[in-house]
């Protein structure tokens, strides 16, 4: 009988949700949007911490895998929750609905041209002018690149954690039969905000100003049918932060800091694939070794101009052991498992994350020890990510990371819930890091991999989970 009441509340819930949604489908319709990056969906605190929103925990929100449903005292007061939601849909629909006002970035004259003074001193031949025409360039192809529904044209210009989080978001609009579509986009503006140099990477920060009509719509729609339900949506402009990594100690060449269309580091073609590894020299394109990438993009409620130099506790004993490893990469590396989080949980196929934890997802505990439930996420978009202090465990004798990750997404179809959590990264203490900030190929033989999510090599055969060659994700927890 328990069940039974439990089913008809859910069909009953299930009646109302799709009769609203019939009534209002011009609400809903305009809050579909997914621009590359999802920026505006972002919901977020801002100014680097905070807000009563970031403590939500994703464990209120749908189930764990494998784990069966409730009492019937709590399928009770689900159905006062869910009556009480509806009350609250309702009163959206009916109520005109605002955009929130986002945040904007200003640019420091003074603290731009002494970051780009320190950058010339060490790269004579670099050109701000040069670099801007670069960064164009990048922000279309990335664009036209989301449009197509595969990253793959711009991925020599993206590193490994952008790349998956683009391709992600992409898997996660086609599992709801959906794609972006965007009418009269326009690249507005592109502003140097700063540049940022630690003992291993230079960093570049630029302004990105665009504007588009941005909806998304059903993939079964034509050509004419998108740009007729584009027309109806206003023009609205966006600012993001894109920030660029480059090794420290490399030049520019010819003003120019990209051979396009070429490998960065010996100019021989680069033709357009699922591996970045060049057949000639076999340098890893996208690494940030040779040349400018794209390592991040950041909201503009998240983004301050602090230094690449702040302390990170633990960082400086880390790289005495191993000189390659930064706070760039470890932040590269955590996007990486985020998204792939974000897919499983979406989608309940845990395969998707299998190959980046430490611990194989066969049971319970290890599904809890990484927060990992059962949830319909949609917009997610990221705010920004931290890594906020690194320790070695001497009782496990690994080495541990953790990243803070600030973040927004709609549950079950509702507005986007600001939150944050810590991420905890770990690898043995006999591991090194490769060069730059790939991660997607083989970590035993360098084989490229077909699919970042693969867990076995193709070329050599070893299994790919587990934190034995570099570093894996064995812990999420909320934070407030």
């Amino acid at each position: 009988m328990v069940t039974l009441k439990w089913r008809w509340s859910c069909v009953l819930h299930k009646f109302l949700w799709g009769y609203l949604t019939l009534l209002s489908f011009p609400f809903f319709e305009s809050i579909l949007e997914a621009r590359p990056g999802g920026g505006q969906n972002y919901s977020g605190g801002g100014g680097g911490g905070g807000g009563g929103g970031y403590s939500h925990s994703s464990s209120n929100y749908g189930h764990s895998f494998g784990r069966s449903s409730g009492n019937s005292e709590a399928d009770s007061t689900g159905a006062v929750i869910g009556a009480v939601v509806l009350i609250i849909i309702v009163y959206a629909v009916s109520s005109k609905k605002k955009k929130s006002i986002r945040a904007e970035v200003r640019i420091d004259p003074k603290l731009l041209d002494q970051s780009l003074a320190q950058l010339k001193k060490q790269d004579p031949r670099f050109s701000a002018d040069a670099f801007l025409q670069r960064t164009k360039a990048i922000v279309e192809r990335v664009n036209q690149a989301w449009l197509d529904g595969s990253m793959e044209k711009a991925r020599g210009a993206i590193s490994d954690g952008v790349y998956v989080r683009f391709q992600t978001q992409l898997h996660l609009l086609k599992a709801q039969g959906l794609r972006n579509f965007m009418l009269d986009w326009k690249l507005l503006s592109t502003e140097l905000l700063a540049s940022e140099s630690d003992a291993r990477w230079d960093t570049i920060h630029v302004k990105i100003v665009a504007e588009a009509r941005d909806v998304d719509v059903l993939m079964k729609q034509t050509e004419e049918e998108s740009k007729a339900q584009a027309q109806k949506e206003p023009r609205a402009q966006y600012q993001e932060i894109w920030s660029f990594v480059r090794r420290k100690g490399t030049q520019s060449q010819g003003g120019i800091p990209a051979l396009e269309g070429h490998c960065p580091n010996c100019g021989a073609d680069l033709p357009i694939s699922q591996s970045m590894k060049c057949d000639h020299c076999q340098a890893i394109a996208n690494s940030g070794e040779y040349d400018f990438v794209l390592s991040e993009i950041t909201q503009p409620e998240e983004w301050t101009a602090q230094s690449s130099n702040q302390t990170i506790p633990g960082l400086d004993l880390l790289q005495k052991q191993d000189r390659t490893v930064s706070r760039q990469e470890l932040e590269d590396r955590a996007s990486v498992f985020f998204w792939k989080w974000v897919e499983a949980s979406s989608t309940l196929k845990l395969e998707k994350l299998a190959r980046f934890c430490a611990k194989p997802l066969s049971d319970e505990q290890t599904l809890r020890s990484i927060n990992l439930i059962a949830r319909n996420l949609t917009r997610v978009a990221v705010g920004s990510a931290d890594v906020r202090f690194v320790k070695v465990n001497p009782e496990t004798n690994e080495e541990e990371a953790f990243v803070d990750i600030r973040w927004s997404a709609s549950i079950d179809g509702f507005e986007p819930t600001p939150m944050r959590h810590i991420f905890k990264l770990t690898r043995s203490v006999e591991s090194k890091s490769k060069q730059g900030l790939s991660c997607l190929d083989c970590p035993f033989c360098g084989g490229p991999l077909a699919e970042s999510d693969a867990v076995v090599c193709t070329y050599c055969g070893e299994q790919l989970a587990g934190n034995k060659m570099e570093w894996a994700l064995c812990g999420v927890s909320a934070s407030m």
